[in-house]
C-alpha cells in the first residue's frame, strides 16, 4: 500500500494533518484504513491540498515542524529519516 507512509504521516505529525485540512485528513484516513476504493482519489485531494495551501499557512506548520524536529525527545513516530527528507525539501521550497 503505498500511501502507508502518508497515513503515517497524517496521523503522527499534527503539523502536516493541518497543511492538508482535518476533513481531507479523516476522509483519507478512513478510505485508506478500510481499503476503500476511494482511497486514491482521497489521496490525491490530499496532495492537492499540499501544493495549493497558502504559503504562509505551510510556512508556520513548517516552523512548528522544524522546531518540534530540533527537539528529537518530542518526536514519538518511527519514520524520522522519511520526515527529515519531507522538511528539508519543504524549506528549500518555502524560505
Amino acid at each position: 500500500m503505498p500511501e502507508f507512509s502518508v497515513v503515517l504521516f497524517v496521523a503522527e505529525v499534527p503539523e502536516f494533518r493541518a497543511v492538508i485540512g482535518e476533513d481531507l485528513a479523516e476522509a483519507f484516513c478512513g478510505a485508506a484504513a478500510a481499503g476503500a476504493a476511494g482511497g486514491e482519489a482521497a489521496l490525491q485531494r490530499c496532495f492537492t491540498a499540499l501544493m495549493t495551501r497558502d504559503a504562509d499557512v505551510v510556512k508556520t506548520q513548517l516552523d512548528a515542524l522544524t522546531q518540534k524536529l530540533s527537539d528529537a525527545s518530542t518526536c514519538t513516530w518511527g519514520c524520522l529519516g522519511g520526515l527529515f527528507g519531507t522538511v528539508s525539501f519543504a524549506v528549500r521550497r518555502y524560505r
